[in-house]
């Protein structure tokens, strides 16, 4: 659910964007898209993390950090991917 939340404000804000259409709202919106992908990466970092240890892996560093680092590259690809 919150990857279809960010998904699509981020997609609304670049679509604006892309079309050089002002919406009264978007500085708000940004934040909220942000302050979403940010909870979204934790949450998903916290949930692997604890998985992972509750599976007694003793390599559970590099699930946390590729995990959390998903997210934001998810994003990022996404950007990109738009923009083109």
């Amino acid at each position: 659910l919150p990857f279809g939340g960010v998904f699509l404000l981020h997609h609304f804000v670049l679509d604006c964007w892309w079309r050089s259409q002002a919406f009264a709202m978007e500085m708000r919106l940004v934040a909220v898209l942000f302050f979403l992908a940010v909870a979204t990466a934790l949450t998903t970092g916290a949930l692997v993390t604890y998985f992972t240890l509750c599976a007694e892996e003793h390599r559970w560093w590099w699930r946390a950090f590729l995990s959390t680092g998903s997210c934001g590259l998810w994003v990022a690809a996404y950007t990109a991917y738009y923009a083109v």
